[in-house]
């Protein structure tokens, strides 16, 4: 599980993740056959972002403790959990509020 201070920054419109992304936190999963080389998607597509998975057939993924299936589309909100790989990484999701930043730098 990622330290809750760890952030993995998302910073283009489309997005995969996989083992090579979670070894930082976790090195002992890069060789885990439960988490995909490419595993999940999160785009960012008309003013919000969606989570998918990478390939059809990869292991258990859930968003909220509700598995996610095939090549739907699922819209992410503040909060939301990721669990790959029936609890192998947890992520959080979080947008950070771009109007409290521009407030800040004046």
């Amino acid at each position: 599980v990622l330290n809750p201070t760890d952030d993995m920054q998302i910073m283009k419109e489309e997005n995969v993740f996989g083992r090579q992304d979670f070894v930082e936190w976790v090195p002992e999963e890069y060789d885990d056959p439960r988490i995909s080389r490419e595993h999940i998607k999160i785009d960012f597509v008309e003013d919000h972002y969606v989570l998918s998975l990478a390939k059809p057939n990869v292991n258990v993924t859930k968003l909220n403790n509700s598995p996610i299936v095939g090549d739907e589309t699922y819209n992410l909100k503040n909060t939301d959990e990721i669990d790959i790989a029936s609890g192998r990484v947890v992520l959080r999701f979080e947008v950070d509020d771009i109007s409290k930043s521009k407030d800040s730098d004046n």
